[in-house]
């Protein structure tokens, strides 16, 4: 095969898998309130995971580095392959403006570091975990498991009412 043919067949599926990256690539589906650990383990790397929204789900992606030196990246894309939305650090949110599937790419900022995150995706306008409800002077006891990982709790009040609320 000539130089040239073998070019007119490598490129236009090069072009393909940059405009349709979510059709081609290997992916890990990510639900609501699901923490999920990744690994970016070679200079270059990007894990991609996919994700279904409602339309005006307003989401919220975060990531915690947990060993080596990576600083994330994430980058949001559409069905179609387009990029809707990027954050450089922990946390992107995003509201969606329709639903469907959407592909979340997770890499190193600069390219040039390696390292393990967790990743979670949470719901900020209607939160997917079970709200635990609390009344005045309730005292409860909850425990934060992993990394991410969080307890949400309802509480009713009064226009005026002045709460305080701690942990310890």
């Amino acid at each position: 095969m000539s130089v040239n043919r073998a070019l007119f067949i490598i490129l236009p599926l090069i072009s393909w898998v940059l405009l349709y990256p979510s059709k081609i690539l290997a992916q890990t589906f990510i639900s609501c309130g699901e923490i999920v650990s990744g690994t970016i383990s070679t200079v270059g790397e990007t894990d991609l995971y996919t994700l279904t929204v409602n339309a005006g789900d307003v989401m919220s992606m975060r990531t915690v580095v947990t060993s080596g030196t990576l600083y994330t990246r994430m980058t949001l894309y559409d069905s179609m392959g387009s990029q809707i939305s990027y954050a450089n650090g922990d946390t992107l949110n995003y509201t969606f403006g329709t639903g469907g599937t959407y592909t979340l790419w997770v890499s190193d900022f600069g390219n040039n570091d390696t390292g393990s995150y967790s990743l979670n995706l949470e719901k900020l306008n209607g939160p997917c975990h079970t709200l635990t409800p609390i009344s005045c002077g309730q005292v409860l006891s909850g425990a934060i498991d992993a990394i991410l990982d969080k307890d949400l709790y309802t509480l009713t009040v009064n226009a005026g009412d002045v709460m305080s609320m701690r942990t310890v």
